[in-house]
């Protein structure tokens, strides 16, 4: 059975590799969900090659066990850290549902390995960090590069994640009717998988227009430069010449201007309505889930008793 089965299959490295090419050209998936999906099989083909596995039916359930386990005690995204329980959850999720389901319904297994033996995987979910509005001010002032400054803002002013500005272009900005589009593309999806339309807030426009002559893209870059390698400059500016410099919190980054856009609204008196409109959310308790109040907020209210 066992020699009858590896003339017939692909062994686990040629099975993983098809699978990876299929995610780099499904267009519905994001540059960031390919990138993510893409290190998640890479991580299990290191893994499969340090044990010397060949065939897909040669992991079974004690292999999954190692698996998690290697990964839990490999190094984190932070210095003397361990990769996160949250992380290793959803790779374990996505072996066992996308790739050795495939292998079953293929029958080149017999079993899912990833079904069973995985329980007890403790995540803890670190709640979103928002900026505080004194922080925001203050990157801002201490941002002096243009470019990454104005990339902040929009983040900031439009309640956009990354993606979507990268993805931002000048025909996608309207300055007669004071509009920005957030567009959903064939190369780039928004996180709602529709369009929406945001107004220009009044700190973005002399910036956006001083801006504008400097090429199609919003945010233009040499030809040589990658997407992928544009977002880590992006991310490791802020990181080094602005967070760090300034002492903020290493696990806010620029996303947190994203996550501060609903509870600094709402602060300023902005009703959930309109914030869940802005946001573009389907459901108001979506909404909610981003709106961490301020606790000067919570201070002041409180004593109204």
């Amino acid at each position: 059975m066992f020699d009858e089965r590896a003339d017939r299959n692909k062994n686990v490295y040629e099975f993983l590799e098809m699978i990876i090419q299929e995610y780099r050209e499904n267009k519905s998936l994001s540059d960031a969900q390919r990138t993510r999906l893409g290190n998640y099989l890479n991580h299990f083909i290191n893994f499969c090659k340090e044990r010397k596995i060949r065939f897909q039916f040669e992991v079974d359930s004690n292999t999954a066990i190692q698996y998690r386990n290697k990964r839990l005690s490999d190094k984190g995204l932070w210095k003397n850290t361990t990769t996160s329980p949250k992380t290793v959850k959803d790779e374990l999720m996505f072996l066992k549902n996308s790739v050795f389901e495939r292998a079953l319904d293929d029958d080149l297994i017999e079993k899912n390995p990833f079904k069973h033996g995985l329980k007890g995987l403790k995540v803890y979910k670190k709640p979103r960090e928002p900026f505080t509005e004194d922080e925001v001010k203050t990157i801002f002032k201490n941002t002096y590069d243009e470019t990454y400054r104005l990339f902040y803002k929009l983040l900031y002013y439009t309640g956009s994640r990354a993606g979507e500005i990268k993805a931002l272009k000048w025909e996608n900005i309207d300055f007669d009717k004071n509009i920005i589009h957030i567009k959903s593309t064939a190369t780039h999806q928004t996180k709602t998988r529709k369009n929406r339309l945001v107004p220009i807030h009044h700190e973005l426009k002399s910036e956006l227009l001083k801006s504008r002559q400097l090429g199609e893209f919003t945010f233009p870059k040499p030809s040589r430069i990658t997407d992928k390698s544009y977002m880590k400059k992006i991310r490791d500016y802020f990181n080094v010449k602005v967070r760090d410099k300034l002492n903020i919190d290493k696990y806010k980054s620029f996303h947190s201007f994203w996550y501060a856009f609903a509870p600094h609204l709402k602060a300023k008196g902005v009703g959930i309505e309109v914030i869940q409109e802005l946001l573009d959310h389907s459901n108001i308790q979506i909404t909610r889930h981003y709106q961490r109040i301020d606790f000067s907020v919570l201070e002041r209210e409180i004593n109204k008793l």
